[in-house]
């Protein structure tokens, strides 16, 4: 009962994030796209700095783009809109990051439950194998603090 009221409470959470969410990932998206473009043609293939093109072109993309939805808002609808959209811009780009991040914790926590329901022979094997492997990492924990002590 408890995994089925942790269901419908994701669905519910994500159905209030939604619009919200879509708001955010329409004025994000091009920025983001652009900054990725940009940061993989700088990097040249350079691993190491292609993070950091990435963290720049974002600290310089998004601002434009709220600058942009303000100025637009402010076109259109006034400055009190401009000055709404300059604080609900960055908080939709985060619900849409949060929206996603729900979404695909509801995806698992739902695949979980139809594993359960419909095999589970194989759901309970992958709770055993994943206890195994949280052991073995705690041994090796373990024996790490042992070296360096």
């Amino acid at each position: 009962m408890h995994t089925i009221l942790r269901l419908i409470a994701q669905i519910v959470t994500c159905a209030l994030l939604a619009p919200i969410a879509l708001f955010g990932t329409v004025i994000h998206y091009p920025a983001y796209r652009l900054g990725g473009f940009l940061s993989l043609q700088l990097a040249r293939r350079e691993q190491d700095v292609l993070s950091t093109f990435k963290i720049i072109s974002a600290m310089l993309f998004f601002p434009l783009t709220w600058i942009v939805v303000a100025l637009i808002s402010w076109r259109f609808a006034g400055w009190l809109a401009a000055a709404a959209s300059i604080i609900l811009s960055p908080a939709s780009g985060f619900m849409a990051i949060r929206f996603y991040e729900k979404m695909e914790e509801f995806a698992g926590s739902f695949l979980a439950l139809a594993l359960f329901v419909m095999r589970r022979r194989s759901f309970l094997r992958l709770l055993a194998e994943r206890a195994a492997i949280r052991r073995e990492i705690l041994a090796l924990g373990d024996e790490a603090a042992l070296r360096t002590t």
